[in-house]
This record gives C-alpha cells, structure tokens and sequence, in this order.
C-alpha cells in the first residue's frame, strides 16, 4: 500500500468546493495560536504538565495515511502523552468527510405499503442481532488512551488506539477478538508494582481481560454509546466480585435494575462503572481506582446492589 502524505494545500486542489471548510479549519487553528499558553496535570504519569504544542496528526482515509502539519495537542513535558485538539479534530474531520461541499441530497421516501388484513409483520431488528452493523464500523479518526489492563494473572499497563467510539467500542466491537496494547509493560498480580517485561506492542484476547481501568470518564466514549442509545438513566451502586477480584462503584441503568438483562442480554460484555475501585481477594496491595472502568459481564461471579445492604444492628 502506497502511503500518501496529503496537507492542507494539496487537499483544498484536490476539491475546491471544499474550500470554505479549509479556510475555517485555518481559523480555528489560528485562533488556538492566539490564546496564552495554558497547562493541567497529566493524568498518565500526574508529574507532568500536558502543554499546548503543534505537531503532526496522523489519521487514514481511504486506505491511504494522512498526514496533517503544525495540528495543535496537548503534550506532557514528562512522559509525552499526547492529547488532540478536539476542535480541531472535529474540524478535520470535516474536512476529510467525501461530502465536503456538497449540498445535502435529499432522500424521497417512499410510501408505505398497506399489510393485507391477516398478513404476518416483519420482525424489528434488534441491537443484539447479527443483522445489526457493529459499533465500530468505519471510523475516521483514531486516538491514543493510556489503560491498565487486568487479567487472572498479570496487569498490563499500556496504551490502545481507539475510533471515535472510545475504548467501549473496542471491547465491544463484535468483530474483532483481540486487541493490540502500544508500549505494554507487564507485571504479575502478587506483585502489582514490579516491572516483568516491556514490550512495543502485545496482542491479547479481550474476553480474557476482566477490567480496563482509565484515566478520565470521557475515555470510555461517547455517551450515546456509553448508554446504549437511552438519554435518561439511574445511578446504581453495586459491588461486582469474581474468584480474583472485587469492584466497587456506580453503573448507569435505565429504569428499573434488571440483572438478567444487564448481565445476560445482549452482545456488550464490558460493562461501563464509575467512580470503581478495585481491589484484589488476596493481594491487599493491588488497588485499582479510577473514574471510568469496564469489566467483563463474563467474569463475574455476583453482583450486589449497595442499597440492598443488611445494616448491622447496634448493640446485637
């Protein structure tokens, strides 16, 4: 595969109704120079400062590597993570949409067609049939998210490449088994803080994973697909244990909680919790707490809702 190196100039040649879009996108870009120069806390490695810098943005389009100059991020000055400009991002992306420029085709609907008195209706499509597209079906950009991977045996500490569905669309993305962690470094879990090994890349079978834990909620994705479509949900707090391990924290639910529906229904086997708390069954030092965790449904041995806690009787 050839790989093609497109910026700015060569994409508003290569289709001039685009234009208008490109002179935006240089605008925002400007107006990002023009602001001072701010700085936050890393979350990856909490010593650095994630800073404002202009670098090079990768991202693929039809097969073919983009490459986009001077694209504004935010950088650690310690480890280096890397975080995009989401203005930015949503600029470009509009960029690169084929449909730049064109105007919006309207689409004729046709008319419904009248059931004979009797006739069988078609069954709806639900979301867990095969029929139905998966959830991470043609992304546009990617990004990197650093994660902590924990499995029977070992924590992997590492980062992912993820779509626009977050890391909720990676796990649960019907069709692929396995994912690749970048700059993994591997250690056992009776000895959660010793370095075993460091690799560039590992590949691993995701219904392996129990828990992925983030640096930030807004990592699991966004929230249509974190709450599966629904706009209002509930709060419930649970504690979730297996034979190696046991979280707690708050999933979000619609409606009434229904546990064979939660845990058995469906194709997400990673199940978004907030505010979690891990903990190892026999290795007290192994601590995981982060504001957004998926576990594996297929993992769990109970669930337990904290408000359906026994109070213990005073004086009994």
């Amino acid at each position: 595969m050839d790989y093609i190196r497109y910026d700015l100039a060569k994409l508003k040649n290569r289709d001039r109704r685009a234009a208008g879009i490109i002179s935006q996108l240089k605008a925002a870009m400007n107006e990002e120079t023009a602001r001072p120069p701010e700085s936050f806390q890393c979350y990856e490695c909490i010593s650095g400062a994630m800073r404002l810098r202009f670098i090079t943005y990768f991202t693929w389009l039809n097969g073919e590597l983009v490459t986009v100059p001077n694209f504004p991020a935010w950088v650690c000055d310690v480890c280096g993570r890397r975080e995009y400009d989401e203005k930015a991002v949503s600029w470009l992306t509009m960029l690169l949409d084929p449909n730049a420029g064109h105007p919006t085709p309207r689409k004729r609907v046709p008319p419904r067609a009248r059931l004979r008195p009797g006739a069988p209706r078609p069954a709806p499509i639900k979301p867990d049939d095969e029929s139905a597209p998966p959830m991470d079906t043609s992304p546009r950009t990617h990004r990197v998210l650093p994660v902590d991977i924990l499995t029977s045996s070992y924590r992997v500490v590492g980062k992912v490449t993820v779509s626009t569905n977050g890391v909720m669309g990676l796990m649960n993305d019907p069709t692929r088994s396995y994912m690749e962690v970048l700059d993994a470094r591997l250690a056992r879990i009776h000895m959660p803080t010793k370095l075993v090994d460091h690799f560039e890349v590992i590949r691993m079978f995701k219904r392996q994973a129990f828990a992925i834990a983030l640096a930030r909620r807004e990592d699991l994705g966004p929230q249509g697909v974190v709450r599966g479509g629904f706009a209002s949900v509930t709060e419930y707090p649970i504690r979730v244990t297996t034979q190696v391990y046991e979280i707690e924290g708050k999933i979000e639910y619609p409606g009434r909680f229904d546990f064979s529906a939660l845990m058995a229904e469906g194709s997400r086997d990673f199940i978004p919790i907030y505010d979690a708390a891990l903990t190892a069954i026999l290795i007290p030092t192994l601590r995981v707490e982060s504001p957004g965790m998926l576990f594996n449904r297929t993992q769990a041995d109970l669930l337990a809702l904290q408000g359906q806690r026994v109070k213990s009787q005073s004086g009994a």
